[in-house]
Parts: structure tokens; C-alpha cells; sequence
């Protein structure tokens, strides 16, 4: 049997987050994949597109380290009660695709676009017309798929979608 649309989709996401984050290369896994991230509030990531009980909850069990990151691709309420005691869980996020398309990007009149490319990442910084700080952005380049990375308008909102130990 092949794989799912949405462990495509996450396979995919998973190449480009590992670019933009310079993290390991993917584990696979089971029941999906483990990134050693290596930084101190995040050392590794277990990322499980579909999510079982018995998977969950071997992987909570098998933790007791500090930073590590259950990335879960179904509703915080299914997955709760596989959760033990020293997880919480992040403010959700959504797994988005569109079609890649060549284009000029528009930038609001009074704002400034800044962008540069190292290796495989693209960085974008706006700008306010007195230079202040309005948004930034990177993607993380795997092949044909460009991954949307530490998007970030003035400080109001935090991303994430874990639930973390």
C-alpha cells in the first residue's frame, strides 16, 4: 500500500522545515519520522502525520527528555488523553499548500521588502517607510517544495502546533 496524501504532504513539509531550522536530516520512523533539532527548547521533534493510541503513547512513555516536540497531525481533543503528565500543548497550527508560482511580490505602499538566499534558505525582512521592524519570514527549499518558515509579523502572535514535553 503507498503512502496517504497527508503523509505526503507532511514528508514534504518535514524536508523543508529540516532546511529552514538546519536541523538533522529526518529518521523514519514507524509511524513517522524524528528530527534532532539540537537546540536547547527544542532537541528533537517526533513527527507522526497519522497518529495512532499505541504510537502516542509508546513515544510518551519512552520520553523524559526535556525538549522534545510530539508534532501531531490530528485535533488537540484526540490526542490529549494520550498525553501523561509534563505535556502541554502549543497554540495550533495548519499544514497549508499551494501551487509555487513565479511573481513580483507586492509590498504595501510605506514599506520596504528585503529578501536574501543562503544555501537553501530565503529570508524576507518588511520594513515600516522610518525602518522599524513589520514582518519576517523564511522558506526552507527542498526540491520543488518551498516550506514557510519562522513567519513572523510584529510581535502579536506566536506559532507552533506541538505538544511539547
Amino acid at each position: 500500500m503507498g503512502e496517504s496524501v497527508v503523509s505526503g504532504l507532511v514528508r514534504s513539509w518535514v524536508g523543508g522545515w529540516v532546511v529552514s531550522r538546519g536541523a538533522a536530516e529526518p529518521v523514519d520512523e514507524p509511524w513517522g519520522w524524528t528530527v534532532d533539532v539540537g537546540q536547547s527548547a527544542q532537541v528533537a521533534r517526533h513527527v507522526l502525520p497519522e497518529p495512532t493510541e499505541p504510537d502516542v503513547r509508546k513515544l510518551v512513555a519512552a520520553t523524559s527528555a526535556p525538549g522534545t516536540w510530539l508534532k501531531v497531525f490530528t485535533d488537540d481533543d484526540t490526542v490529549r488523553p494520550w498525553l501523561g503528565p509534563g505535556w502541554r500543548f502549543d497554540v495550533p497550527g495548519y499544514l497549508m499548500t499551494v501551487p509555487l508560482a513565479a511573481g513580483a511580490p507586492v509590498v504595501p505602499t510605506g514599506y520596504t521588502l528585503t529578501t536574501w538566499q543562503r544555501g537553501d534558505v530565503v529570508r524576507a525582512l518588511v520594513r515600516t517607510e522610518a525602518g522599524h521592524f513589520a514582518a519576517r519570514g523564511q522558506l526552507g527549499l527542498a526540491g520543488a517544495v518551498a516550506v514557510a518558515d519562522r513567519s513572523r509579523p510584529r510581535p502579536r502572535t506566536a506559532a507552533g502546533v506541538w505538544a511539547r514535553w
